[in-house]
C-alpha cells in the first residue's frame, strides 16, 4: 500500500525530491513540533493530573530529538544532495579528483543512514510516552490536543522515514556512482 501511495517520490529526480521532502516534511513537521511544543508547555503547569507533568517532559524531550534530526536534514542532507546534483551535472567524476571525495560521500550516505535509526528509537518513544488511557480518568483537554499533535508527529515521521528509505537514499547512491564516488 505504502508503495502505491508514495510512488510519486521515486518518479521525482533528486533535486525535486529533496525540494519536496524540505517543503511538504521537514517544514510542516517543523509547524506541527512547534505547536506539539506549546501544548507541552501550557500542560505542564497543569496540577490536574500528578503524570502530566511527567508525560509533557518525555513529550518533549521527544520534540527536542525531531528538531535535532530537522536541523541535521536542513543544515546537512539539503546541501549535500545539492552539492552532489551539481557534481553530477557538472560531469565530476571522483576518482580523477585530487581531494579525499570518496570519504566524504561515504561519510554523507552513512550518516543519513544513522539518522534513519535515529528516527525509529523517537517513534519508538513517541509509543511509549502515552499515558494509560482508563475509563474512569478524565484528561485535560491540552492532554489530548498534545496526544493529537503527536499522531501528527508520528505519522509524519513514518512516511518520512518511507520516502528517505525507498527514494531519497537510493537516488543519493545513484548520483555518488555517476561520480565514481
Amino acid at each position: 500500500m505504502a508503495a502505491i501511495l508514495f510512488a510519486k517520490f521515486r518518479s521525482y529526480d533528486i533535486d525535486e525530491l529533496i525540494s519536496r521532502l524540505d517543503t511538504g516534511y521537514y517544514a510542516a513537521l517543523d509547524i506541527v513540533c512547534s505547536n506539539a511544543r506549546n501544548c507541552a508547555s501550557q500542560l505542564s503547569a497543569d496540577e490536574s493530573h500528578p503524570s502530566i507533568a511527567l508525560y509533557t517532559s518525555i513529550y518533549s524531550a521527544l520534540l527536542d530529538e525531531i528538531q535535532r534530526l530537522l536541523v541535521f536534514r536542513r543544515t546537512v542532507v539539503i546541501p549535500y544532495v545539492k552539492e552532489l546534483v551539481a557534481k553530477v551535472a557538472d560531469g565530476h567524476n571522483c576518482k580523477n579528483c585530487s581531494g579525499n571525495c570518496h570519504v566524504g560521500h561515504s561519510a554523507q550516505l552513512l550518516t543519513l543512514m544513522e539518522s534513519h535509526n535515529d528516527i525509529k528509537e523517537v517513534l519508538a518513544g513517541l509509543h511509549a510516552a502515552a499515558m494509560p488511557s482508563y475509563g474512569d480518568m478524565e484528561y485535560p483537554v491540552g492532554y489530548k490536543i498534545l496526544r493529537n499533535e503527536i499522531a501528527v508527529i508520528d505519522t509524519m515521521l513514518t512516511e518520512l522515514f518511507y520516502i528517505e528509505e525507498s527514494s531519497l537514499i537510493p537516488k543519493v547512491i545513484e548520483a555518488q556512482n555517476a561520480i565514481n564516488a
